[in-house]
């Protein structure tokens, strides 16, 4: 009997019906074979993606805390130099050192000592003791309470003493605690050699006691989650927040050196540069375990959902063929998406890290994103932070410079970062401040990214180095006075000349500084001669002036280790060189000689022709300006040409 015929055509047999039943389960299990082998793969490669995240986080939490621990210990450099500096302690510490082990001080000087490093070490809570050590790590002074120097301790400071450059001890426990110990170098206020100048005569040994810097640097913080934990690791101990050393298996202490798991947590550690220590990050195993365990069962759940919906049968692989397109443009978005979320959740985990505060605005000033540390100034959550008007979160005159420097950017413009004064906070502040357009979809600026740094510390520092240098030049200016007082206004006088041909020249502010400093110091030599030769009224012999002319060096000598911000020692060096190569001291010639240098030399000529003198009289600038136009060979004539504009001004070049 013939099949059937019917209006989709002839009917299947029975046999062909259970042909397509059987190729319809070869099919599915063949399916299930590669789903599973392709989800066994996905698994491994998800696997691997969560394990280097979470050693990613790690590492930017490790390097983070280290660079927070890193600048609590460097902050002992700027916080003891003036007592490093102090002229009175470095010739006690010399005169100790020269005198050799054993050597009584003067009593007095050394109780005025003793009550200067008690003081020092009173008004700051966090030191436990002060010593003041040789070059073999004898203490010649020690502050109240100072404990005995063990042997480790005595070979830091001298390891310090020979090489010049500054340690941190390890963590110990002692009488006040846990502390660590800071070395610090003490040189010479003055020395004949630059080699000499780089010899410690001293080392400065702190003992600090360590519980509120590490209570500070491993407290949890908002970059901690749960079942995360920081440790400062020196040796087989960590220190954690409560001020305690904890010991530290070695099975643990392995893994940290690869992000491996030990003792049921993951560690990774990292160094703390300048100190022997490490951050030593850990995360608890079974997060991250349960991470890829998640993972697993989410495929196997599609791949078992994916042979269900294969097994529905040919009208729903019609339907899914009809809808493959959609669905495979919503997967593409599921997965960017995740992706971008990922990414969002790692550049908040870094931005949160930072010490800079980071504030993102829309074109109308409302605020988008704030990091953890602007919120943490603001005094609000982040999540308080946003939409609100960042003027609202600044300080009043901070916002209205901002708004300034906003519309500007949000006009196109690229301002350099700036230094700003923050007088309204409390304590005061400045900061290191730099912005850069928001680019938005059509390719212009939409907002403003505004980067904060507080740079408090440095501009303080750099401020008491200055007023130190005034007071230094102020010094030496009298004492050159002292010495002659031919002398008592001419560096006044050189320095008011060369000023006015610099501006007249165009320089720029920090030539000026550089000319205005080298020419206040450049009589400072002629203090180390005898005072019967630069006071003498006849005219020199050759090996008179021979010896006048050290005044140079002696002066570069009595500058030697005096941290200039410009060339000031360089710049002073060129006052007496000429272009031909008669000049002192080192017969410079040409385009050897900078045009600070001519500048110097042609202010020094009239300002010294313009004053008496006890073997001359003053000559008038006009007879001066004479002299040096006639020896273009010497003089650089365009330096010659600006003094004699200024000369000819209303108010006159001598003053």
């Amino acid at each position: 009997m013939m099949p059937t015929a019917g209006i989709l055509g002839a009917l299947p047999s029975r046999r062909r019906g259970r042909a397509g039943i059987r190729t319809a389960v070869a099919v599915l299990l063949l399916l299930a074979a590669a789903g599973f082998a392709a989800g066994e793969a996905v698994i491994a490669s998800r696997g691997a993606a969560i394990l280097a995240a979470a050693q990613h986080r790690a590492e930017v939490i490790a390097q983070g805390r280290g660079e927070l621990v890193a600048g609590w210990l460097t902050r002992w450099r700027d916080a003891t130099q003036p007592l490093r500096d102090n002229p009175t302690v470095q010739i006690f510490a010399a005169t100790m050192a020269a005198r050799g082990p054993g050597a009584t001080a003067d009593a007095d000087l050394l109780t005025y000592l003793q009550t200067v490093l008690d003081d020092y070490a009173g008004r700051r809570d966090e030191i436990a003791a002060a010593r003041m050590l040789d070059a073999d790590g004898r203490a010649f002074l020690a502050s109240a309470r100072a404990l005995t120097l063990e042997e480790a301790q005595r070979d830091q400071a001298r390891d310090v003493a020979a090489t010049g450059k500054g340690e941190i001890g390890p963590l110990r426990e002692s009488a006040a605690g846990l502390v660590y110990d800071v070395f610090l170098p003490v040189f010479p206020v003055q020395a004949l050699t630059p080699e000499a100048a780089q010899r410690p005569v001293a080392v400065l040994a702190l003992s600090v006691r360590a519980a509120a810097g590490l209570a500070d640097a491993l407290a949890p913080g908002r970059t901690l989650e749960a079942g995360e934990s920081v440790r400062l690791l020196q040796a087989d101990a960590a220190a954690t927040a409560d001020g305690r050393l904890h010991p530290v298996p070695p099975a643990v202490r392995a893994a940290a050196e690869r992000f491996d798991e030990a003792e049921g947590a993951y560690a990774l550690a990292a160094a703390v540069q300048g100190s022997p220590w490490q951050v030593l990050y850990a995360r608890d195993a079974g997060s991250v375990r349960s991470a890829m365990v998640t993972t697993r069962v989410v495929v196997d759940l599609l791949i078992l959902a994916a042979l269900a919906c294969v097994a529905a049968g040919g009208a729903t692989l019609w339907w899914r063929q009809k809808t493959q397109s959609s669905e495979d443009l919503a997967n593409q978005y599921k997965d960017f998406a995740a992706h971008i979320e990922a990414q969002h959740q790692l550049l908040n985990a870094i931005n949160d890290a930072i010490a800079e505060e980071i504030c993102v605005v829309d074109g109308n000033r409302r605020v988008v994103y704030v990091n953890t540390a602007f919120a943490a100034r603001s005094g609000r959550a982040q999540a308080a932070c946003v939409g609100e008007a960042v003027d609202r979160l600044l300080t009043p005159r901070l916002a209205q410079r901002y708004e300034a420097w906003d519309a500007a950017v949000l006009r196109g413009g690229a301002p350099p970062p700036e230094v700003v004064e923050d007088a309204e906070s409390e304590p005061r502040r400045w900061l290191m401040v730099s912005k850069a357009p928001l680019i938005g979809v059509d390719g212009g600026p939409s907002g403003v990214i505004t980067v904060t740094r507080d740079i408090t510390e440095a501009h303080t520092a750099r401020e008491r180095q200055r007023r130190a240098m005034e007071d230094t030049i102020r010094v030496l200016s009298s004492s050159v006075a002292a010495a002659d007082p031919y002398l008592a206004n001419h560096a006044g006088r050189l320095r008011d000349v060369a000023l006015r041909i610099a501006a007249e020249l165009g320089c720029g502010g920090e030539e000026m500084e550089t000319l205005s400093t080298a020419a206040n110091l450049s009589q400072i030599g002629k203090i180390f001669l005898p005072r019967d030769l630069i006071r003498r009224e006849s005219r020199l012999s050759t090996a008179q002036r021979q010896t006048l002319q050290k005044h140079i060096d002696l002066a570069l000598e009595a500058l030697d280790g005096i941290a200039f911000e410009q060339p000031v020692p360089q710049t002073l060096a060129l006052i007496h060189e000429r272009l031909d190569g008669s000049g002192y001291p080192r017969g410079l010639a040409g385009d050897e000689i900078p045009l600070l240098g001519r500048i110097l030399a042609v202010a020094d000529v009239f300002s010294a022709r313009t004053e008496p003198r006890a073997y001359r009289d003053a000559m008038p600038p006009e007879d001066i300006l004479d002299i040096l136009r006639k020896h273009p060979e010497k003089y650089d004539p365009r330096v010659v040409d600006a003094l004699e504009r200024i000369a000819a001004a209303p108010q006159p070049v001598n003053g």
